[in-house]
């Protein structure tokens, strides 16, 4: 068959189902509600965000331990990115983040002056101002 007698047709697929976190849930929650919720180990003391269900150190189960959000940025990176579910690629800025009372960096994302987001800049988790489609979405830290 030659090239220009081939069949092409455009089709669009879409696949909607419900994502449960189960024992991640209120760490979600938490998140798009502004809150830092870490987990302690009752045992070594070790905190960790996000949280584990199990201590790394020595397999105790852990504790529920809410933070005060705020930290201090490590490391960041700028670059053109598409956030899943979201707009198309645009910039955004993302950085290490050593959480105030933690014994663990995170990585997440970074909004407000530009001017202000270097590394030692003192950051705090900060409430979505939308709904996001997904509650990880909601781990944005801004200066403070």
């Amino acid at each position: 068959m030659s090239e220009d007698t081939a069949l092409n047709v455009d089709l669009t697929l879409s696949l909607g189902y419900k994502h449960g976190f189960g024992a991640m849930s209120p760490f979600m929650r938490a998140l798009t509600e502004g809150r830092a919720l870490a987990s302690r180990c009752p045992k070594c003391g070790d905190v960790r965000f996000p949280p584990r269900r199990i201590c790394l150190n020595d397999g105790t189960q852990t504790h529920e331990h809410l933070l005060d959000g705020t930290g201090t940025v490590v490391r960041l990176t700028i670059g053109s990115v598409p956030i899943p579910l979201s707009a198309p690629a645009q910039e955004q800025i993302f950085a290490e983040v050593a959480m105030d009372g933690t014994d663990n960096r995170v990585l997440a994302r970074l909004t407000g002056d530009p001017a202000r987001l270097l590394a030692g800049a003192k950051v705090r988790l900060t409430p979505p101002p939308h709904t996001v489609p997904h509650p990880i979405q909601a781990l944005v830290f801004e200066p403070y």
